[in-house]
């Protein structure tokens, strides 16, 4: 049943769609415009109904059930009607049949709100001038092919078998070709198309009539090919021989070539058949001949994907390779998003000294040797390594993948970084005075990450005042001596864990408004548990102002181990605060270096 919308308007829309609940949306949503609509529930009626309506656009969905979606497209493209399909599912995009039509639209809250923009712009578009002839060939015929395919629907359900096995061309050809054989009167079925200045031929054909049968055939595509004068024939290529049986009646010939340009090639068969069998068949090469181009094309691209995939996968996390070969255009490659992030920064302590006491080509072996290593406790813990800068590492922890203990995964490939480095020797390597060692800063917090850069060139990377901090905090390992620096936020996730803190200071970091309280990761045994307990009584008292009693805790803490540069950068402190006391104390110290 047709239902129309009140207005009758110049534009035409002619709606196929199995969901109730999409055909009201549609309603809502475009009854408003300068537009008539009209919706059907039936592919097979909605067809059959093109003439009367002469459709400027159809709507249509992935779940048609009467008739197979490619077919109805199919039919429409013949007629050349711009296409809008609603799917159900992302992953139909990726469907080779639908790669036709026109707009793809997911039908969900976030995106089903491109139709209305989608549907005004292609009725703005100037329409396409069909040939007359051909479109009232195409409508005189639309009924006639739908019954002969609800007669032939078994074949149709066959090819959908093979489509979902697809392991490689040359396969799919010929169980397609071989089912031709077994439900049509045939007994010569070639198909051909141009690739990289060679013609691939496929066939399956009786092998003592293929030297004459492919003769044939290439000189009527030498002819065809006349047309395409912007090709360069170089090579044939056969592919596949099958025998078939012998035929009793005499062979007729057919060929069907493409008119498109961008998918040259040819089917060239000779069979036995009746005039009804013939038409059908006939009507059926166009599909056909797309089908096959697009398995082709489907194959070189997942090859091509794998290729890339491998050739990056060196430097880009996989998931954001699969990320990128999925869009097309520059514009969404560069798409970002906020995301909450753990943030790894690793550099190697005095690394001036190698560099100046060792020749560029150890210095570079040691590196590679260093990055590896790091890189094995980094991604060992799900993290991905962003880049490296000159002898820093930057990590992500959440980025593209996330997980819920980021914070975590980050902790521990801190550790398992510091016990890495602290058992690997480098025998010909000159260092400087503390040996081969590194520095950490981990930070979490909310970070734009995306492909940043300019046309030509840029990187999958995070930007933002955590990734700042995070670098902040690994250079400060220097000045406090320490070799893991974490955040507030990292020590407010970890605390309770398997991890062992100890609270370094309370700073005002340059650039930044509010105090931050630093941590360092104990390892098991590093510190006296005493020696432990009154530190962090002094550091207490000293960020409540009570200098006096931190001194004195301090003191304590120093008899206990003399040498700790935090102990002794405290008790130069709580002296001199307590020679002048700061008026507006509020437990940070700031700094003022970078």
């Amino acid at each position: 049943m047709i239902k129309k919308t009140d207005k009758m308007m110049k534009k035409k829309i002619l709606s196929i769609l199995s969901s109730p609940k999409a055909a009201d949306w549609i309603d809502k949503k475009l009854q408003t415009q300068e537009m008539e609509v009209f919706y059907f529930y039936q592919a097979k009626i909605g067809l059959n109904s093109i003439k009367e309506i002469n459709p400027d656009l159809v709507i249509i969905d992935s779940h048609i059930y009467d008739i197979p979606i490619f077919l109805v497209i199919y039919l429409l493209k013949s007629l050349d009607i711009p296409i809008i399909m609603l799917l159900f599912d992302k992953r139909e995009k990726e469907n080779i049949f639908f790669s036709d039509v026109d707009k793809m639209i997911l039908f969900q809250k976030n995106s089903i709100e491109e139709l209305l923009p989608s549907v005004l712009k292609m009725l703005k578009k100037k329409p396409v001038v069909c040939d007359q002839e051909k479109k009232e060939r195409v409508e005189k015929n639309i009924l006639k092919i739908l019954n002969t395919y609800f007669y032939h629907s078994f074949l149709y359900d066959k090819i959908i078998e093979k489509i979902t096995s697809i392991e490689n061309f040359a396969s799919f050809f010929e169980n397609i070709a071989s089912m031709f054989y077994e439900y049509f009167s045939l007994s010569f079925f070639s198909f051909a198309y141009y690739s990289k200045s060679t013609l691939v031929f496929h066939s399956l054909l009786p092998e003592d009539n293929y030297t004459s049968a492919v003769s044939f055939f290439l000189k009527n595509f030498d002819t065809y090919l006349d047309e395409h004068s912007y090709l360069k024939m170089e090579e044939h290529k056969k592919l596949i021989s099958l025998p078939l049986k012998k035929r009793d009646r005499v062979e007729e010939v057919e060929e069907y070539f493409s008119k498109d340009k961008n998918r040259v090639g040819g089917i060239f068969f000779t069979h036995t058949m009746e005039e009804e069998e013939l038409v059908f068949f006939k009507n059926f090469l166009p599909f056909l001949f797309k089908l096959f181009y697009q398995v082709i094309e489907y194959q070189d691209n997942q090859f091509a994907k794998k290729r890339l995939s491998f050739l990056f996968s060196r430097f880009l996390p996989v998931k954001v390779i699969d990320d990128l070969l999925q869009r097309s255009d520059l514009k969404s490659l560069k798409i970002g998003e906020k995301r909450e992030v753990a943030v790894l920064f690793s550099h190697v302590m005095d690394f001036h000294s190698i560099e100046n006491n060792n020749s560029a080509e150890n210095t570079v072996d040691f590196l590679n040797l260093h990055f590896s290593g790091l890189s094995y406790c980094i991604k060992k813990h799900g993290g991905e390594i962003n880049k490296f800068i000159g002898d820093a590492v930057f990590a992500m922890f959440g980025a593209p993948e996330s997980y819920e203990d980021n914070e975590m995964r980050a902790v521990k490939s801190a550790i398992d970084m510091i016990r890495l480095v602290k058992k690997t020797e480098f025998q010909d390597l000159v260092f400087g005075e503390k040996g081969y060692s590194i520095g950490i800063g981990l930070h979490i917090g909310k970070v734009i990450v995306g492909n940043i850069g300019s046309s030509d060139n840029f990187d999958y990377t995070a930007i933002g005042d955590t990734v700042n901090l995070a670098a902040r905090l690994e250079s400060l390992n220097k000045y406090y001596q320490t070799r893991i620096l974490v955040s507030e936020e990292i020590y407010r996730e970890a605390k309770n864990k398997e991890f062992l803190f100890r609270e370094v200071d309370t700073v005002m970091v340059k650039g930044k408004d509010t105090p931050t309280t630093l941590y360092t990761i104990l390892f098991p045994g590093e510190f006296d548990p005493a020696f432990l307990s009154s530190y962090h009584k002094a550091v207490k008292m000293f960020k409540m102002g009570n200098f006096l009693l931190a001194h004195q805790y301090f003191s304590e803490s120093s008899r206990l181990n003399s040498k700790d540069f935090l102990v002794n950068l405290y008790l130069k402190r709580s002296e001199e605060l307590m020679q002048n006391p700061p008026p507006d104390w509020n437990g940070a110290i700031a700094l003022d270096f970078k």
